[in-house]
């Protein structure tokens, strides 16, 4: 294992831990995800939830979509990551060269001189914008597809008497009736709420992460007097990862939450043809008003939450694995 990681450059190995975050999250949290879709698919799922879905359809229908989710995920994920990771260091060494130098993001860094000074707390959050940003686009060219399967294949059930079908079969139907730009269904919309959700989560998370691992919490709590809870907060690299990763997923997916509901009904054919984001926005907003903007809002925060604080810390435990974790970057050079 040592001797093929010491033939694999950086970018391979941030790409397959990547790889193995998504698939272990989308794995381990796909009921949610179902919840959420069946909670913003529209009027004609009113009433539908995971209990009634497992009575009338059992267990197995809970995890409907989960091939196409798990398959799409692993390659997306490689290059959200992969590319995430790439340009943030890319930019952290050009950052580094100039003037006023920038810090690792590693959780056992302090911090302390950088919470007190705005140039670098700006220079952090553009470097992870511009990073999110780009593995955002790159992954959601596999993303989208994956997302219009796992979503159609979710609701077959319900929309067709509770007969099942399989990937093949919507994926054969998705090609005929559009082609491949059926496989896109959302695209914009998915960018329109991935690249703002993808900014905030990286930057919030790498935030909280660098407050978090550096004691800024427990100093802060401890300053105030409560000296007991300020143990409490003082937390390793995983619990920092879980914790920086869950503050981060709640917060953007709650701001992202009108637009997911507009890509999710793209998806699944539930906006009126012909209606474009901003149309199938407006016709949600007037048919269903402000509650129908926010639909499945707790599943999505919970979701978020959930998937982020378990990819966050599954990939930088992927990444120590695979010897590219922040430690062994700050280490010595590696190979890119």
């Amino acid at each position: 294992m040592q001797a093929l990681l010491g033939r694999t450059n950086n970018g391979t190995r941030l790409a397959l831990a990547g790889a193995l975050a998504g698939g272990f999250s989308n794995l381990v949290l796909y009921p949610i995800d179902l919840a959420k879709t069946l909670k913003q698919a529209g009027p004609s799922s009113k009433g539908a939830s995971l209990a009634s879905q497992a009575r009338i359809y059992g267990l197995g229908s809970l995890w409907a979509g989960l091939t196409p989710a798990i398959v799409g995920s692993m390659p997306s994920s490689a290059l959200y990551f992969g590319v995430y990771e790439y340009v943030k260091r890319r930019l952290t060494v050009l950052a580094n060269a100039s003037s006023v130098p920038m810090t690792s993001s590693s959780p056992s860094s302090t911090g302390d001189d950088l919470y007190g000074q705005r140039p670098h707390i700006l220079r952090r959050w553009l470097v992870h914008a511009v990073a999110a940003a780009s593995g955002n686009t790159a992954s959601s060219l596999v993303f989208v597809p994956k997302e219009v399967l796992k979503q159609q294949l979710q609701m077959y059930r319900n929309s067709h008497g509770g007969s099942s079908t399989t990937l093949p079969r919507v994926l054969a139907s998705i090609l005929k009736d559009k082609g491949i730009l059926g496989l896109y269904s959302g695209y914009r919309a998915t960018l329109l709420r991935n690249i703002p959700s993808a900014i905030l989560r990286f930057a919030l998370y790498e935030e909280f992460k660098l407050f978090l691992g550096g004691g800024g919490a427990a100093a802060v709590v401890a300053a105030a007097g409560a000296t007991g809870a300020a143990k409490w907060l003082s937390l390793s690299a995983p619990q920092v990862a879980i914790a920086a990763g869950a503050l981060a997923g709640a917060f953007s997916s709650a701001a992202t939450t009108p637009l997911d509901v507009v890509k999710t009904r793209m998806a699944i054919n539930a906006c009126p043809p012909g209606r474009d984001v901003l149309g199938c926005l407006v016709e949600v907003a007037q048919r269903e008003g402000v509650p129908g903007l926010y639909a499945g809002l707790g599943f999505r925060v919970l979701y978020s939450a959930l998937f982020t604080a378990v990819g966050f810390s599954s990939f930088e435990a992927s990444k120590a694995l695979l010897g590219v974790g922040d430690g062994e970057r700050q280490g010595g050079r590696k190979k890119e």
